[in-house]
């Protein structure tokens, strides 16, 4: 029995250092991969919150009073950029964003419906772009990801969760088969 064992375990314990590097690797390799989106989406938000910015002033770096609410329509946030922003983005950056496109949305109403002096939303309007782009460089400049632990946890739930409901709705159609 000893014989077996002495010659068991150093193949088991290579075996259990390969599987444990394996797993180290992929997970280095999807984090490397989610970062690159992640990055590509910051540049992204940041060239979107440069340019809004520099439609918005004048050479003399003060707001332009000459803009109309469709060219602030016109200055919106793409559809697919703000799909990546909630995926890939963190919970700073999401939420700096979002009141930069609060102030773009509210100065793209019509001058009639609009409640606020304009003058006011469109100094507003740049120090939140200013904002979101110190807190893109912030996150870019720290160069790691983040993942929540409440998204972690719940990667971890949910396929508990799907094989217990599996399990359950096999066992219904069992019984509802067994009484017909």
């Amino acid at each position: 029995m000893n014989i077996w064992l002495t010659a068991i375990l150093p193949v088991a314990s290579a075996l259990l250092g390969v599987l444990i590097a394996n797993r180290a690797s992929s997970h280095r390799d999807a984090t490397a991969r989610v970062w690159e989106r992640r990055a590509d989406t910051y540049v992204a938000l940041f060239d979107w919150a440069a340019m809004v910015d520099r439609e918005i002033t004048d050479q003399n770096e003060a707001p332009r009073q000459d803009l109309l609410p469709a060219d602030f329509a016109q200055l919106a946030m793409p559809d697919d950029l703000v799909t990546r922003m909630f995926v890939f983005a963190s919970d700073p950056v999401r939420s700096a964003q979002g009141p930069c496109r609060n102030y773009q949305s509210l100065l793209a109403m019509p001058a009639d419906q609009l409640a606020d002096d304009p003058t006011q939303l469109l100094h507003d309007l740049r120090s939140c772009l200013d904002q979101l782009q110190i807190v893109i460089r912030r996150e870019l400049s720290e160069g790691r990801l983040t993942i929540p632990l409440r998204f972690r946890i719940s990667q971890r739930v949910f396929p508990a969760k799907r094989r217990i409901r599996t399990w359950r709705n096999r066992r219904r159609i069992r019984r509802r088969d067994a009484g017909l």
